[in-house]
């Protein structure tokens, strides 16, 4: 059988697999929530009521999604994107 993955061309030329989403996005909260046990991460984590973000953590996560993967979250988005898998989606819909 053959399988194809969706590749995305990061800021730097490389690309990132649906799957690298996903790992990219755990590692970007692992950075901003050090203590967050990335097992117990799933697509209904809420970044406020299971891991305790801030405000401030975020405007973090999207300043190093922009970094990591050339998307600008408009201000406008940021209360729509409140759980990984919102999250998630959110950057995978927008690298294609």
């Amino acid at each position: 059988m053959l399988v194809t993955h969706r590749s995305i061309l990061t800021p730097t030329g490389g690309t990132v697999s649906n799957e690298g989403v996903r790992t990219e996005v755990v590692d970007i909260l692992r950075d901003v929530v050090p203590e967050v046990d990335s097992s117990e991460i799933d697509d209904d984590t809420s970044f406020q009521a299971d891991l305790g973000m801030d405000s401030m953590d975020s405007l973090t996560v999207v300043e190093q999604v922009y970094e990591r993967f050339g998307i600008d979250i408009p201000e406008s988005d940021y209360g729509d994107i409140d759980t990984f898998g919102k999250l998630v989606n959110y950057v995978e819909a927008r690298v294609d």
